[in-house]
C-alpha cells in the first residue's frame, strides 16, 4: 500500500510541474541546429624524399656547397645528373694577411726585345712598388741562362730601391730556359721562413727550347715545387707561347694562368697576382668526388684530375680572401628501384695560410665532407618540381666551354669547318636545353654572343690574329668552366 501511495505522489508532482513550467518552456527559443559535419578531405600522400639531400653546404675557413640538378629522378630513366660544387673563401680578418715570399721570373729571350721587354720591366716596377714591407721579393731573368738579380729582398724603401735597380739591368738575350728559371726560383723560395706564402710568377712570351722542354717534364717540375709549398702563377705574353703548357704549370701547383695580349694589360695582371697572393686564405686545396652505390662520374669539366679506386681528386687554385672556385661534373646514377639513393660524397681538404688559424688544426689542414643524393620516383610532376635550374645553367655553360675549347683546337690545326660545326652544334644543344628546362635570358645572350664572336673565317689559324683567337678562346673556356 505504501508503494502505491508513493507512485501516486510522484505522478501528481510531475503533473503539477508540467502545468507550471509548460507555458514558460513554450516561450523559450528553440535550440540551435547542430554544426554541420565538414567533408573529410584526404591528406596528400607524403612526398618521397631521400635521406641524402640534393643540395648541402658546410662552413669553415673555406665553405663547400654542392648541388645536384634534381632532387627526384624518374624510375627507369637514364639517371644523368649534373653536379656543381662551389668553394668560397672566408673574408680575411684585419691584420691576418700572411707574409709573402714572391719570385718574379721574367723572360728576357731574344723574342722579348723591344716593346715586350719594356712592358715586362714596367710591370715589374709597378709590382715592386706595391710590395708590403714584410714581403720578400726574388727577381730572376732568364734566356739561355738564368740570372738571379735579387734574392729575398724585403719590400721596404731601401729594398725597393735595390729591386728597381735590378730591373734596370735586364736585357734581352738568348733562348727560353723555363725549367732552369723555375728551379732557381724554387731554391730561392724554399730557403725562406716557414709560415709564409710562397708564390712564383712566371712570365714568358715563347715556348721552352732549352733544358726541359716537354709539357710533361715541366708539369712534373711544377708538381715538385708544389710539394715544397710553392704555387706557380703563369702569364703568357703575346701569341707565340704554348698556352697548354702555361696552364698545366698553374694547374699542377694551385696557381692561376693568364693570357695577356699586349703591353697595356701586363701591369694590371701582375698587380692582381701580387694582391691575391698577399691575401691567401688557403692553399693545397683538394676536392674529392666519390660516387656512391653504382653511380659513375662521366665528365669533369675544366680541370685535370686524378682517378684512383673509383674516386676523383681535383686540385683547385689557391684561394684569396672571398675568392671562389667551382667544379662542374656529370654523373649517371642507377634508377631501377624507387627510393632514396646516395649519389656522390664530396670531401674538401686544404692547408690554412694564416699561421694563427692553422695552429688550431692538426698540421694546419682542415677537412669538410657531406653526401648528396636524390629520390627515385614514379611521378613525372615531382621530377619537374625538383629540377635545380641554377645547376642546370652551370652545366650548360660548362658544356659550352668544352665545345669552345674543342673548336679552338680544331681551328689551330687548320680544320676551320670542323671547328665551326663543333661549336655551332653544341651551342644549339644548350640553347635548346635552356629554352626547354632552364629559361635563362642571360644564358641565351651569352651563347649567342659566343657564336657570333667565333669567326673562324676571319684569319688563318697561323696568323697573329688567328693565334690570338685560339688563346683567347681557350682562356675563355677555362673561365666558363670554373
Amino acid at each position: 500500500m505504501l508503494r502505491t501511495l508513493s507512485s501516486f505522489l510522484v505522478a501528481a508532482a510531475l503533473s503539477l510541474a508540467a502545468l507550471i513550467l509548460g507555458p514558460i518552456l513554450d516561450k523559450l527559443p528553440p535550440p540551435p541546429d547542430p554544426p554541420p559535419v565538414p567533408d573529410v578531405v584526404p591528406l596528400p600522400p607524403p612526398v618521397p624524399t631521400s635521406a641524402y639531400p640534393s643540395r648541402a653546404s658546410a662552413d669553415g675557413v673555406l665553405s663547400l656547397s654542392g648541388a645536384l640538378s634534381g632532387s627526384h629522378v624518374l624510375v627507369g630513366a637514364d639517371g644523368s645528373l649534373t653536379l656543381v660544387a662551389d668553394v668560397h673563401a672566408s673574408k680575411l680578418a684585419a691584420g691576418a694577411a700572411p707574409p709573402l715570399d714572391l719570385a718574379l721570373v721574367i723572360d728576357r729571350s731574344g723574342s722579348m726585345a723591344g716593346p715586350k721587354l719594356k712592358a715586362a720591366k714596367d710591370a715589374a716596377r709597378s709590382l715592386i712598388d706595391r710590395a708590403r714591407p714584410d714581403d720578400r721579393v726574388t727577381l730572376i731573368a732568364y734566356g739561355s741562362t738564368v740570372t738571379m738579380l735579387a734574392r729575398g729582398v724585403p719590400g721596404t724603401r731601401s729594398g725597393k730601391a735595390e729591386l728597381l735597380a735590378a730591373v734596370d739591368r735586364i736585357e734581352d738575350f738568348g733562348g727560353t730556359f723555363i725549367s732552369g728559371a723555375l728551379e732557381a726560383a724554387g731554391r730561392a723560395l724554399q730557403s725562406g721562413h716557414p709560415g709564409r706564402v710562397k708564390r712564383l710568377i712566371l712570365l714568358s712570351d715563347g715556348e721552352a727550347n732549352e733544358g726541359v722542354t716537354s709539357r710533361r717534364g715541366l708539369t712534373r717540375l711544377a708538381e715538385r715545387l708544389s710539394g715544397q709549398g710553392i704555387t706557380i702563377s703563369s702569364v703568357g705574353f703575346g701569341v707565340d707561347f704554348d698556352e697548354d703548357t702555361m696552364l698545366a704549370l698553374a694547374d699542377a701547383s694551385g696557381g692561376r694562368y693568364a693570357y695577356v695580349r699586349g703591353p697595356a694589360d701586363l701591369s694590371g695582371v701582375l698587380g692582381q697576382e701580387l694582391l691575391d697572393a698577399g691575401q691567401t686564405v688557403a692553399r693545397e686545396i683538394l676536392l674529392r668526388l666519390r660516387p656512391r652505390d653504382g653511380t659513375t662520374l662521366e665528365t669533369l669539366y675544366g680541370y685535370p684530375s686524378t682517378r684512383q679506386d673509383g674516386e676523383v681528386w681535383v686540385r683547385l687554385r689557391d684561394l684569396e680572401s672571398e675568392g671562389h672556385a667551382r667544379v662542374v661534373a656529370t654523373l649517371r646514377a642507377p634508377t631501377g628501384i624507387p627510393g632514396g639513393v646516395p649519389v656522390v660524397e664530396l670531401t674538401l681538404q686544404y692547408q690554412i695560410a694564416d699561421p694563427a688559424t692553422a695552429a688550431r688544426y692538426a698540421g694546419g689542414m682542415a677537412t669538410t665532407a657531406f653526401t648528396l643524393g636524390h629520390t627515385v620516383v614514379d611521378d613525372a610532376e615531382l621530377v619537374e618540381r625538383g629540377r635545380d635550374r641554377e645547376v642546370l645553367a652551370a652545366g650548360a655553360r660548362a658544356y659550352a666551354a668544352e665545345a669552345l675549347d674543342q673548336a679552338a683546337r680544331a681551328y689551330a690545326e687548320g680544320r676551320q669547318r670542323e671547328a665551326q660545326r663543333v661549336l655551332r652544334t653544341r651551342l644549339e644543344e644548350v640553347m635548346l636545353q635552356n629554352r626547354a628546362t632552364i629559361g635563362s635570358a642571360d644564358l641565351s645572350r651569352e651563347f649567342e654572343a659566343l657564336e657570333a664572336e667565333a669567326d673562324f673565317d676571319a684569319a688563318p689559324a697561323g696568323s697573329d690574329r688567328g693565334r690570338d683567337m685560339v688563346k683567347s678562346m681557350k682562356a675563355r673556356a677555362v673561365r666558363m668552366a670554373r
